[in-house]
């Protein structure tokens, strides 16, 4: 499909997003939420919400993303040793 050439707009699945006020995930459009990160195809706070590998989401006080040969999130008292 063809979407006019103009800043910050771009494809998105079959249409199009404004990077100023959207985001884009697997070819659909998001509404971007203010002091928000986006992980996968929702948001999180990046302060008691995490994200893991775009996709997993996890409570920061009590778990923590494990990144080694896979993506595991591990509760704090643990600690992740080679994925």
């Amino acid at each position: 499909h063809l979407i006019s050439s103009e800043a910050g707009i771009y494809c998105c699945g079959e249409g199009y997003y404004n990077e100023t006020c959207q985001d884009c995930h697997d070819g659909k459009v998001l509404q971007k939420e203010p002091r928000k990160q986006s992980c996968g195809s929702k948001y999180v706070d990046g302060v008691t919400e995490g994200c893991c590998a775009d996709a997993l989401t996890y409570n920061t006080n009590t778990h923590s993303c494990c990144e080694g040969h896979g993506f595991n999130i591990i509760p704090k008292n643990e600690v992740c040793c080679n994925g």
